[in-house]
């Protein structure tokens, strides 16, 4: 991601924070949860694999809501203020030949 201000000047977010909900089943999967921003407005958030369980995998497929939030310092007005973005992801359970 990288985060821009009002005039889209790259702007170093002070927080950043990512939730996951399941919106097939109307869930919440991983809570808030803060990371450290790297010191440059261009950032990557991983998510650990291990909090990608499908509540369902019976399902065949489950979409879900990844939120991220940062808080930003605009370059002209020095105000702060938070940012918001929203992506889908779609989780698939694929049949191995365990069965698991």
């Amino acid at each position: 991601m990288t985060f821009f201000d009002h005039t889209m000047t790259p702007t170093i977010p002070s927080t950043i924070a990512y939730e996951i909900d399941d919106l097939s089943n109307v869930q919440g999967m991983v809570p808030l949860t803060s990371v450290t921003p790297n010191g440059t407005p261009f950032q990557t958030v991983q998510v650990p694999g291990a909090k990608l369980v499908m509540t369902y995998p019976y399902q065949g497929s489950q979409l879900c809501e990844v939120t991220v939030m940062a808080t930003l310092t605009d370059s002209v007005t020095g105000n702060t203020s938070t940012a918001k973005g929203v992506a889908i992801l779609e989780l698939i359970a694929i049949q191995t030949p365990g069965g698991l």
